[in-house]
């Protein structure tokens, strides 16, 4: 009897012990690290959303990457022109933080109809060049299956 409780309490250990690391390792996989100005934009952009009376944009994974890839290669060749990704794009370049980057696209109808377009989901991210000057990338699409979780505030972009 009492080597059957010791062998029952070790598989109860075990399984314990296993869905703990279950559980971690689906965290890491679930993680993925945004820039505090990234996410700022994205949230700055459903504050937007809000104020008209629309749903969040969910931040995606895929959308992210494609624009932080955007924004670098305009910060390195120094061009300043919307990628062919095939989703909706807002671009600028200049301004010192998330907050002055997204007043100037919301100043903008066509940037404005972006932000506050039907899409579900959105990316966002910038680059610094070497002159200095900050480039900014937002991208909007539908359907996008790799949700990100977005926490930050303040910027640190400048």
């Amino acid at each position: 009897m009492q080597k059957c409780h010791r062998a029952r309490m070790l598989g109860v250990r075990f399984a314990v012990v296993a869905a703990a690391i279950a559980v971690a390792a689906s965290a890491q996989a679930n993680e993925f690290p945004l820039h505090r100005a990234e996410s700022n934009v994205i949230k700055r952009t459903n504050a937007e959303r809000a104020r008209y009376g629309l749903a969040p944009l969910k931040a995606s994974k895929r959308l992210i990457q494609q624009a932080r890839r955007h924004a670098q290669w305009m910060a390195s060749s120094g061009n300043f022109r919307h990628g062919n990704d095939g989703v909706a794009e807002n671009i600028a370049w200049g301004q010192s933080d998330s907050s002055e980057a997204l007043g100037d696209w919301m100043n903008s109808s066509g940037h404005r109809a972006n932000i506050l377009g039907g899409y579900t989901h959105m990316g966002a991210a910038w680059a610094r060049g070497s002159d200095g000057r900050l480039y900014w990338v937002q991208q909007f699409s539908s359907g996008e299956k790799d949700e990100v979780d977005v926490e930050a505030e303040g910027d640190n972009a400048s």
